[in-house]
């Protein structure tokens, strides 16, 4: 596991040699990575890291990243395959995009590394009215036989009602991974009691030769 400075200056994060989950860490600025070394903020031929979130790469190609002045040092993981931010990271990013800091009755709920299985899976029900401040969803997928294409997705949800926050990954060929996460802040959505928030990992579908994986977190405050 390596930190990586990075800012407007392109840096170079990875060397080619063997799969790597680059994950951002700032709570505020995203990430900009390509495989040419002049890759530039924004640029449509490269892929943006959202603030908290995280890309899994194959192998073989040279990655360079540029980001906004103050950014966060941007860490890579060789042969990771997900990461998910910490609450503390998820409260700090709440802060950071202006929800206020105090909230009375804050808590929150989560599942961690479930399949598909028997989901969707229950991460928080409100005992009374209370209210939605943020969620945040990663997602992983592994393929370990097979030539096509596998597409698969996870989400956070309010059971029957409002989708939270939702990610989509692809595996192509084996072997192969792909990752993603997706983080959502709220100015408080109002909620009646008895409301349930679940984890929703590919409708409980499972797909033959891949390994799904979902987390969530949700955070909320009573009333």
């Amino acid at each position: 596991m390596t930190q990586y400075a990075v800012g407007p200056q392109v840096t170079q994060v990875w060397t080619g040699d063997g799969p790597v989950l680059l994950a951002n860490q700032d709570l505020v600025n995203t990430v900009t990575v390509g495989d040419q070394p002049n890759v530039a903020i924004g640029a449509q031929n490269a892929d943006a890291i959202p603030p908290l979130g995280s890309i899994a790469y194959q192998g073989g190609r040279r990655l360079y990243a540029i980001a906004p002045a103050g950014t966060l040092a941007l860490l890579a993981v060789t042969g990771g395959t997900s990461w998910a931010p910490s609450p503390t990271q998820i409260a700090l990013q709440i802060q950071a995009l202006g929800v206020p800091p105090a909230v009375p009755g804050l808590g929150s709920g989560s599942q961690t590394l479930q399949g598909p299985g028997t989901g969707p899976y229950t991460m928080y029900t409100f005992a009374s009215a209370g209210r939605i401040w943020a969620a945040n969803i990663s997602y992983s997928m592994g393929s370990s036989g097979g030539t096509g294409s596998n597409q698969g997705y996870a989400r956070v949800r309010v059971a029957g009602g409002a989708t939270l926050a939702i990610v989509e990954c692809c595996v192509v060929g084996a072997p192969a991974q792909d990752s993603n996460t997706d983080s959502q802040t709220f100015p408080g959505l109002s909620v009646p009691a008895g409301t349930v928030v679940q984890l929703d990992v590919n409708s409980a579908t499972t797909i033959t030769g891949v390994v799904q994986r979902g987390s969530g977190l949700v955070v909320v405050s009573i009333p």
